[in-house]
């Protein structure tokens, strides 16, 4: 009998035993999974823009109807449709000896008159285009529209010449709005600051700076989220599990936000895989994809600060 008890005993032993084992191993199992859902970020201190696109084509400032004060016959046409003329260029003579020279430098977009043409006092004989002093017109949602200011500055690339960049400034800002499809635009004009080789007609893509900070701590855009009206991020605690942690944010973009307070620099936070997130901190460069820009300041680029890391249970422990 005693025999028997001691044999109980063990056995209970054993089962307890085993089902301690397979709740550690469940436990260990289910902590590497919630791991697993998430990506770890590091913040950093970089530069950050917020701008507004849009899509235009290249168009003159200003273009004028030359007309003639006199009842005259005309002389000779030293131009055509298209010419590309200097200030003080001669372009039609007449009989009385008068003569009508370009106001400024500009392409001849029509010639209304030829030799020995009849004209009387102020008819119009042709008509020129600035060519020199180019602008943009661009369509801007009317919710954007708070954001766009005289006098910011403009990023501008060309199509036609292997997506060269220029530089511009928004110089008029329509006080009307067309209203299409459910949506109101207003146009914004943009003025070219050196045309270069720049033709009307062409088209080109703008980035306006609305908003920018430098050398701010930045983390990408989907790492925080908003509750009962405050932002907060995710942290990866050495238990094993996320917690949460209130932040307040300043100027964002698309893909990154100003972190003002609740992190520090090198802090590491979760983001979600299922958030299908991509963000990885870039080097002083060009315009990307969107507009969004994120600068480092230069700062050496290192995979650990640089690169989104996959966080492990065996990597934590």
């Amino acid at each position: 009998m005693k025999k028997e008890v001691i044999g109980a005993i063990v056995t209970v032993t054993l089962i307890s035993g085993g089902i301690i084992s397979y709740n550690y191993i469940c436990n260990n199992r289910r902590v590497e999974q919630k791991v697993n859902e998430y990506t770890k970020v590091k913040s950093i201190k970089g530069d950050i823009e917020k701008s507004i696109s849009g899509s235009g084509s290249i168009q003159t400032s200003r273009i004028d109807a030359i007309k003639y004060d006199y009842k005259d016959t005309v002389k000779e046409v030293l131009v055509k449709e298209n010419s590309v003329v200097k200030k003080g260029d001669i372009l039609i003579t007449f009989e009385r000896g008068n003569v009508i020279t370009a106001p400024y430098d500009g392409i001849i977009s029509t010639v209304n008159v030829k030799a020995e043409s009849n004209v009387n006092s102020g008819q119009e004989v042709l008509t020129i285009k600035d060519n020199k002093n180019l602008v943009i017109k661009i369509q801007v949602d009317e919710k954007d529209l708070s954001s766009i200011k005289n006098g910011q500055v403009v990023s501008i690339v060309s199509n036609a010449y292997n997506r060269e960049k220029f530089s511009g400034k928004v110089s008029d800002i329509s006080e009307q709005g067309e209203y299409s499809n459910g949506v109101t635009t207003f146009q914004v004009t943009i003025t070219i600051d050196d045309v270069k080789n720049l033709k009307i007609g062409m088209s080109v893509e703008t980035k306006i700076t609305v908003e920018s900070k430098k050398n701010t701590l930045l983390i990408p855009i989907n790492a925080v989220k908003t509750s009962n009206g405050s932002k907060h991020v995710l942290i990866y605690s050495e238990e094993g599990v996320t917690k949460t942690k209130k932040v307040e944010t300043g100027i964002s973009n698309d893909t990154y936000v100003e972190i003002t307070s609740g992190l520090s620099e090198d802090d590491e936070i979760m983001i979600k895989n299922n958030t299908n997130s991509n963000n990885k901190i870039e080097s002083k460069g060009g315009m990307q994809g969107g507009f969004g820009k994120i600068n480092d300041n230069g700062r050496v680029k290192q995979d650990e600060n640089m690169q989104q890391e996959r966080s492990s249970v065996s990597k934590n422990r």
